[in-house]
């Protein structure tokens, strides 16, 4: 009798490189890592080989944030003003996409549900202030600024009750959109 062997592929994959183009030491992450230097005292390159993952400029997931697919970094200090310390991958990123906004702390107040990307969240919110949301599918981006620009947060299924559970220090929302499969 036969035995069959799977192996089965990560679906997400991100390799750290402790000097530029992809020199010394390394680790291979396939998951979330709360603190990358337990493993790897810096990342100066890196290659996004699978999936979409978050990148974090402090332990613990906080700080600013880095989405990326796919792709390769020689010398990650190089343009780049951007450590990082943790990672995150994003899961939900085939839809569908359901999220509830409300207007004020711990799911109060006027609320919208959202399935779309919404370019300015003027257009159908009374502002620009969002309080908490309750992300119910998929992964979204939260831009402070219209047009899908400046400072984003990444968030997946979960429930937020403030923002600073998405990693915001204030509460400015100007655009939303979909993380979607690449």
């Amino acid at each position: 009798m036969y035995k069959k062997y799977c192996l089965l592929r990560a679906k997400h994959k991100i390799i750290c490189y402790e000097e530029k183009d992809f020199q010394g030491k390394s680790y291979e992450c396939t998951g979330h890592a709360d603190d990358l230097q337990c493993f790897i005292s810096r990342c100066n390159s890196f290659k996004v080989e699978r999936g979409r993952w978050v990148l974090y400029e402090f332990k613990s997931y906080t700080g600013r944030q880095m989405l990326l697919g796919p792709s390769v970094f020689k010398d990650f200090g190089l343009g780049f003003n951007f450590r990082f310390e943790s990672c995150k991958v994003v899961k939900n990123t085939k839809g569908p996409y359901k999220q509830k906004l409300f207007a004020y702390a711990g799911f109060q107040g006027k609320s919208m549900e959202l399935t779309e990307d919404m370019i300015s969240t003027q257009e159908k919110w009374p502002s620009q202030k969002v309080m908490s949301c309750k992300v119910l599918e998929g992964s979204w981006i939260f831009f402070e600024e219209p047009n899908y620009s400046g400072c984003y947060y990444v968030l997946d299924r979960g429930d937020y009750q403030y923002s600073p559970d998405w990693g915001s220090q204030g509460s400015t929302v100007g655009s939303i959109r979909r993380i979607m499969e690449l």
